[in-house]
């Protein structure tokens, strides 16, 4: 009784302790130009903004494949604030600022 006990408690200080462990993923260069594009519109609607990067030829937009993978990555999130309007998370920052 006083074993079954014991592993309860554990089981309750150790339950949240591995949620804000997250393996930090490794980004295409896609990825990157888009992080770097989310930072710069900070919380204007993407869809207004264009971007041009160094070495760029044309206008760079960012594409919704790429917007799903940085979601379902966690890299970024929705903001309610209006249609797409993203913000970079640590995550991402931390991502985005490794090579």
């Amino acid at each position: 009784m006083v074993r079954s006990l014991e592993l309860a408690r554990q089981g309750e200080l150790l339950r949240g302790a591995g949620e804000g462990l997250r393996r930090v993923p490794e980004l295409t260069e896609a990825m990157r130009l888009a992080l770097a594009a989310i930072e710069i519109a900070g919380c204007r609607p993407l869809s207004e903004q264009r971007f041009r990067f160094p070495g760029d030829n044309g206008e760079y937009e960012v594409s919704a494949v790429v917007l799903q993978r940085l979601i379902r990555k966690g890299l970024i999130e929705v903001m309610g604030l209006g249609p797409a309007v993203y913000r970079v998370t640590k995550l991402g920052r931390l991502a985005r600022s490794m090579r």
